[in-house]
């Protein structure tokens, strides 16, 4: 790899061949590897640090961008490794009641209890549902649906 010298500021240089991987040079010219893309799902970019260039073959830091940039096409945060994310659980209703009991020195009884009458009368179907099957699209039907039926500010609530 070509010599590059510190300017003063941080810059990156892109590969050519592989969309995402590059180098970023810090001010001082303490260059890394990195892999920038967006997750699928999501709009914002995220970027990850690979490994230094001194110490890592380029071979070997392009594979990790590639396995990288697949883990972001799936739908997975990069930036944190996969054994540093909280297991979800398995159902909505586990999910709310997860929640409930996390919350349950933090807020208002009245308000816990409103948390649950409002499941239980707008999602109460959703409770056996697995967390993983729950989309964007079925929330904003949902909350069409309750437009038609209910008041707006109920439906925000829900």
């Amino acid at each position: 790899m070509a010599k590059l010298d510190p300017t003063g500021n941080r810059f990156f240089v892109w590969d050519t061949s592989l969309t995402g991987f590059g180098v970023e040079v810090s001010a001082k010219g303490k260059a890394s590897y990195v892999c920038e893309t967006r997750i699928r799902g999501t709009s914002k970019k995220v970027r990850k640090k690979i490994g230094l260039v001194d110490l890592l073959p380029l071979d070997d830091a392009r594979q990790e961008a590639r396995s990288l940039l697949l883990k972001a096409s799936q739908g997975f945060d990069i930036r944190f490794k996969t054994d540093q994310l909280e297991e979800m659980p398995l159902t909505i209703g586990k999910a709310v009641g997860d929640y409930i009991s996390a919350k349950r020195q933090k807020l208002a009884a009245s308000t816990l209890r409103d948390y649950r009458v409002t499941f239980n009368s707008c999602l109460s179907d959703w409770e056996n549902l697995p967390t993983k099957q729950l989309s964007g699209q079925m929330v904003a039907e949902r909350y069409n649906e309750l437009l038609g039926s209910k008041s707006a500010a109920y439906a925000r609530c829900a």
